[in-house]
């Protein structure tokens, strides 16, 4: 659940000691013609910056 109140669903720190926090949106489909992001992940991403990354799926 906390992990859900943060705005991401990974976590993880890179060799230079930084972190990262990873939020991932799937579909089955092929493409991506649009994605919702909630206020929580929006917020993260704002604070966060360059450590935020948003990874899209398709085909899953």
């Amino acid at each position: 659940m906390l992990r859900l109140a943060a705005g991401w669903d990974i976590e993880y720190v890179t060799d230079a000691g930084e972190p990262i926090s990873v939020e991932v949106k799937a579909t089955t489909s092929p493409t991506f013609p649009c994605f919702e992001i909630a206020d929580n992940e929006l917020r993260a991403a704002t604070k966060l910056g360059d450590r935020y990354h948003l990874h899209l799926v398709s085909n899953c």
